[in-house]
C-alpha cells in the first residue's frame, strides 16, 4: 500500500499548501458586507480594483475604498491571539501585514481617497454590520455634499476637521495593532 502524499510532505510544503488554500477574495465577511450594502441601497461600487493594497470594495465616483481586514492576519487589537507555535515565522509575517496596512492607507489618503477599514469581527452580527454601513454612507454623503473630488492629499474643504466622522487621522486599528512589537503610527492632524 502506498503512503498518501499528505503524510510524506515536509512541514514547509504542508504549510505552503495550507496557505495557498486560504482565500483572500470573496470571503464570508466580505460577502456579508456587500449584501448589507446592497440591502441599504448602496450600489455603484467595484470589487478588488487594482489600487494599492487591492481594496475589497471601491466607490470610484466618490474615491472611497474599503478594506475588510481579517482579525488574525491584520492583528486585531480586540481578537488577536499570538500563535503558540512557529512564532519565528508568524510574528514577523503578521507585523509586515500591519506595516503594509499603514503604508497602503497613507498612500491612498495622500492620493485623495477616503480609506475605511473594518475588522472581520465587526461583520458577523447585524447591529455591527449596520454601524459599518452607516460609516460608509457618511463618507459617501461627505464626498457628495462637497460637490467635487478633493485634490490629492487635501481634506474635502481644505481645512482640518472637515473630514467625515471617523476619518480624521489614521483608522483606529492602524494606530498600533495587536501585533507584538509593531510600532504605532501617530495620528495625522
Amino acid at each position: 500500500m502506498k503512503t498518501p502524499p499528505a503524510l510524506t510532505e515536509t512541514a514547509e510544503a504542508m504549510r505552503s499548501r495550507n496557505m495557498a488554500a486560504i482565500r483572500s477574495r470573496n470571503t464570508g465577511p466580505e460577502q456579508r458586507f456587500r449584501q448589507a450594502l446592497r440591502t441599504a441601497g448602496m450600489r455603484g461600487y467595484r470589487i478588488h480594483l487594482n489600487l494599492p493594497g487591492r481594496p475589497d470594495i471601491v466607490f470610484t465616483r466618490f474615491r472611497v475604498v474599503i478594506f475588510i481586514d481579517g482579525c488574525f492576519w491584520h492583528c486585531c487589537p480586540q481578537c488577536f491571539r499570538e500563535p503558540k507555535t512557529h512564532q519565528s515565522y508568524w510574528l514577523p509575517k503578521l507585523r509586515r501585514n500591519a506595516d503594509r496596512d499603514r503604508a497602503v492607507t497613507a498612500a491612498l489618503e495622500s492620493a485623495g481617497w477616503i480609506v475605511l477599514r473594518f475588522w472581520e469581527h465587526q461583520l458577523k452580527h447585524g447591529p455591527e454590520i449596520l454601524a459599518c454601513v452607516e460609516e460608509v454612507q457618511q463618507a459617501l454623503r461627505g464626498r457628495a455634499s462637497a460637490g467635487r473630488q478633493p485634490a490629492a492629499g487635501r481634506p474635502l474643504s481644505g481645512k482640518p476637521g472637515s473630514e467625515p466622522p471617523g476619518q480624521t487621522g489614521r483608522p483606529a486599528h492602524l494606530q498600533g495593532s495587536g501585533c507584538p512589537d509593531s510600532s504605532p503610527e501617530t495620528p495625522a492632524g
